[in-house]
This record gives structure tokens, C-alpha cells and sequence, in this order.
């Protein structure tokens, strides 16, 4: 499925997320339906957004990719057990930044549980940090 996306700076685009200039926008969706494709059009700021929650992203995926041979089902059971008694952690309550190397079991079963989508990770505003606070979905 092809998906053409138009940016625009956010005086372009409405509370909606609509292009303001639908004389233009309408022509253009309207062939690319006749393609078979689907024409977007999104703010710069989102992308913006979209870009800083990607770097932020990035060291998990590469700790993951590290150590991928690592099992940790039975790190994930234990986190999300814990994590079902209260409302929230923070990183320091799993992964002890003077002893990483103990506690590297529980970190990647963390990231693998975010990355699935059981636990949220608090990166949207902020990067990971010790006070990162961490929450099932």
C-alpha cells in the first residue's frame, strides 16, 4: 500500500489535523484514491515529535538487539507481577545503575516488555532517565 504524505508547517494545518487549503488537498487525495494510494498531509511538529520519541527510542533497541540471546521470561513475570501491585515504578526500582551487570536480566526484560506494549516506558517528554517512571498499559 502506497501512502503519500504532504508536510506542512502547523499554520497549514487545523485543530483537526486537516491542510487548511482543501481546494488543493482535495484534487490530490482524489487522484491518489484513484491510484490506490492514500494522501495524508501532517505537521511539521508532529514529525518533529515523531523524530525525538525515534532517538529516544534508539539505545533501547540497540541494548536489545546486544543481547538478544539473553532469556528473561521469568525477569518479565516477576516485573509485571511487581508492577500489578502498584501504580507505578521508577527505573532505579529495577535496574541498579552501580551494579548494571546484576541487573541486566531485569533491563532487557523491561525493554522487551515495552517494546511488546505491556509496560509503558515515560519518553514521550523526557529521556530515559533513572527517574523515568514505568507503568503497565
Amino acid at each position: 500500500h502506497i501512502q503519500i504524505v504532504e508536510v506542512k508547517t502547523d499554520k497549514e494545518i487545523d485543530e483537526d489535523g486537516n491542510w487548511t487549503r482543501k481546494t488543493i488537498a482535495g484534487p490530490i487525495a482524489d487522484y491518489c484514491a484513484v491510484q490506490g494510494w492514500t494522501f495524508k498531509v501532517i505537521a511539521n511538529s508532529w514529525l518533529k515529535k515523531q523524530q525525538i520519541l525515534v532517538e529516544r527510542w534508539l539505545p533501547i533497541i540497540r541494548c536489545l538487539q546486544h543481547h538478544k540471546e539473553l532469556i528473561t521470561d521469568q525477569q518479565e513475570i516477576t516485573l509485571l507481577t511487581q508492577l500489578n501491585a502498584v501504580s507505578h515504578y521508577q527505573l532505579q526500582d529495577v535496574i541498579n545503575p552501580m551494579d548494571r551487570k546484576n541487573s541486566l536480566p531485569m533491563e532487557i526484560a523491561l525493554y522487551r516488555l515495552a517494546l511488546r506494549g505491556q509496560i509503558s516506558l515515560d519518553i514521550q517528554h523526557t529521556a530515559l532517565s533513572p527517574q523515568s517512571r514505568i507503568m503497565l498499559q
